[in-house]
């Protein structure tokens, strides 16, 4: 069975037809078997699993250590066997120092099949179970709740409040709705509001959808491919060794045919005279080169690992000092990945978090942290800070009536009872808020100002049963705040004539204020659909002066790129 190309933009009865499957039922456990047999487990598949022996044989492809081998091997036969054993001890010891190292750091490297979900609930057979995330097939209804991490591309069938954090593919820092609705076929990734992709965790509400991809054939799938895909280039030390290596080797070669020939010739022993050759071929080969390389660098390697920096590969350590781009992320690496509270409105700020406290969708694990939405625990962690503890809020007031969540206005909405006297509470979408409640200019004004820093806002309110119209409690605004060390570096990459490039999956908003604050200088942000419009010859124009590039996700193309962008080209 072929899934559909654009699954967002198709229906409920589409779907069903597609992928054969009734959505209610969900497939049969024969059926299911059927499909794991034609598409393969659901996992990410290491296409060159990492071995140890296979980087060691790697190691040892090297020109220098190739020819240092032979040569010990004939000493071995015609000469002192102390010395080949010393060549062979040495080149081996260094070579499984070199090994080890890069060994581990490529183990640290593979992390991408750790955002799998060891199991997950489905519906088949017409009713719910638990079964491994690695029997997923094309077809299955999954079923979504708070907590759970996605184990396959998705397309929603139903929702009621979903929030997925999906900031491991698209960047996006903060929890993004999610609804029913087909959209566009025309979407980009970081538009399928009806998508979730495998490796997302779901923050909040719940809902079901119909896997439509798994395995390798996910986004998270088709990054793991690209990653391993990709090539090692030399770097410029291996390239100025190989072409110095070529050169010493054809004298070498020299050496060690001409003196055998000319001492035959003279009527001498020609073990003597093989041994002679080789002698001068093995002291014109400077074989302790690799071995002080491969020192250096290790060494170089172990300082790097000191100050938390991981080495793919040990020799890479080597183009550090002649870096002239830095391709960097923005979620997690500029930025801490996590939701911190920027502003709010200090007028009536014990009210407002009240409000906010009492709303918040969050939970305790058995450390005492809070668990759910991000924004959420901020504000329940902030109104902590500021005397306003959850745990005697909740004793205070009682739930009556949880409405939930209206999709269509992007509110929450809740009834408490506080010593017997009723209130209505509402928070969500500031517009929304604003259109329910009395009119507030300065609270107005304060929105528009959130606006324009680029954060992430909520509204909250309140009134008694008998008001028609909400009391605005106030404003908090949310951001992903940049990490301490960033700007400090930026400003000695910059001083150093290294030049920063930030390439996320966010909104060009949220990365031309991120870069701003992170003090990454340049033109305009460049988009992902931007970079579709346009030529390569333009392309090239563009990256040689565009520092910031937003709504990116990863995929290679054909054509011609720009020096910085070799190995995949970035594209919606």
């Amino acid at each position: 069975m072929d899934p559909p190309e654009f699954p967002w933009a198709l229906d409920a009865d589409e779907l069903q037809k597609a992928f054969a499957v009734d959505l209610g039922k969900g497939l049969t456990s024969a059926e299911a078997e059927k499909r794991l047999r034609e598409s393969g487990t659901n996992t990410i598949i290491e296409y060159n699993r990492i071995s140890f022996f296979r980087i060691l044989l790697s190691e040892l492809k090297e020109p220098l250590i190739v020819i240092t081998l032979l040569i010990g091997i004939v000493y071995s036969i015609w000469g002192q066997i102390g010395d080949t054993i010393t060549i062979l001890i040495l080149i081996l010891f260094v070579t499984i120092v070199e090994v080890y190292t890069e060994f581990k750091a490529r183990k640290s490297m593979d992390a991408l099949k750790k955002l799998g979900a060891p199991t997950t609930w489905v519906i088949r057979d017409g009713k719910p179970g638990e079964i491994s995330a690695s029997s997923v097939v094309p077809g299955d209804i999954l079923i979504l709740k708070s907590g759970v991490r996605v184990s396959a591309d998705i397309r929603i069938l139903t929702a009621r409040g979903l929030e997925v954090d999906e900031s491991q593919l698209t960047g996006e820092s903060m929890g993004v709705g999610k609804s029913a609705g087909k959209i566009p076929r025309t979407a980009g990734l970081s538009d399928r509001t009806n998508m979730i992709h495998m490796g997302s965790v779901i923050l909040k509400g719940k809902g079901t959808g119909i896997a439509v991809q798994t395995g390798m054939d996910t986004e998270l799938g088709r990054i793991a491919g690209l990653t391993q895909e990709a090539p090692d280039p030399k770097t410029p030390m291996q390239r100025s060794t190989l072409h110095l290596t070529k050169n010493l080797i054809g004298l070498a070669v020299i050496f060690s045919i001409a003196i055998p020939i000319l001492g035959f010739f003279r009527g001498l022993s020609l073990p003597d005279m093989i041994l002679t050759g080789l002698s001068l071929a093995l002291a014109t080969i400077p074989e302790e080169l690799p071995i002080i390389m491969t020192m250096l660098l290790g060494f170089g390697a172990i300082q790097l690992a000191g100050k938390h920096v991981l080495i793919r590969r040990t020799k890479a350590a080597e183009t550090l000092g002649s870096v002239t781009v830095i391709a960097t992320d923005k979620t997690g690496t500029l930025t801490e990945n996590r939701m911190s509270i920027e502003a709010w409105t200090e007028a009536n700020e014990k009210q407002l978090f009240t409000v906010g406290v009492l709303m918040a969708d969050v939970s305790l694990d058995e450390d005492g942290n809070f668990l759910g939405d991000p924004m959420d625990k901020a504000v329940v962690q902030k109104a902590g800070e500021l005397g306003s503890e959850r745990s005697v809020l909740l004793q205070d007031n009682r739930l009556i009536h949880d409405s939930g969540f209206d999709e269509v206005r992007k509110i929450f909405l809740m009834k408490y009872a506080c010593r017997g006297k009723e209130r209505d509470l509402i928070k969500g979408a500031p517009e929304s808020v604003f259109a329910l409640s009395r009119p507030d200019p300065e609270m107005t004004a304060q929105l528009n100002a959130s606006i324009t820093a680029g954060y992430r806002t909520i509204a909250a309110g309140w009134k008694e049963p008998l008001e028609e119209k909400y009391t605005l409690a106030g404003l908090i605004s949310f951001d992903d705040p940049i990490r301490e060390a960033v700007k400090p570096a930026i400003r000695e990459f910059s001083n150093a004539g290294v030049r920063v490039i930030m390439i996320t999956g966010d909104h060009a908003g949220t990365a031309a204020r991120v870069a701003e604050d992170a003090g990454i200088s340049g033109c305009a942000v460049l988009t992902g659909d931007d970079i579709r419009d346009i030529s390569d010859a333009a392309l090239k124009e563009k990256v040689m002066t565009c520092n910031v590039f937003a709504r990116i996700t990863p995929k290679k193309n054909s054509g011609s790129l720009p020096p910085c962008m070799k190995t995949a080209r970035w594209s919606p």
